[in-house]
């Protein structure tokens, strides 16, 4: 529990005022950023990754961070879709290795589609 709001103490200090940080289950977290375009949002993740990073030491030497990054209405014209698009962009991130930042495009969607398509098929 103390990571948990450590790295929303962190969040909370890289984002602005007229943006809104979620806990979205277990140890994931969803930021809105308002009026905000991708390559800022980048920026952003970017920060919060690196200052999280920084708080490896003896009392959490495992942590790790990836973050995927979707925008609306660029990305989907919905938020669920949106929120779907961030989330498979923070597949990709865990599948390179973690501690990282991914931006979605549609390329990432139709990987992980197929993927679930083929993990789907083997049950």
């Amino acid at each position: 529990d103390q990571v948990l709001i450590r790295c929303a103490n962190i969040i909370k200090s890289c984002i602005r005022e007229s943006d809104k940080a979620y806990r979205f289950g277990g140890e994931e977290f969803i930021i809105i950023l308002n009026r905000c375009n991708k390559n800022e949002a980048y920026k952003i993740a970017q920060s919060v990754v690196g200052k999280i990073r920084d708080e490896r030491d003896s009392s959490y030497p495992n942590i790790t961070i990836s973050a995927g990054v979707a925008s609306m209405p660029e990305d989907s014209l919905t938020i669920e879709n949106t929120i779907k698009a961030s989330d498979f962009a923070l597949l990709t991130a865990k599948k390179q290795g973690k501690n990282q930042v991914v931006i979605y495009d549609k390329t990432t969607m139709v990987y992980y589609s197929r993927d679930e398509i083929s993990k789907n098929s083997l049950l």
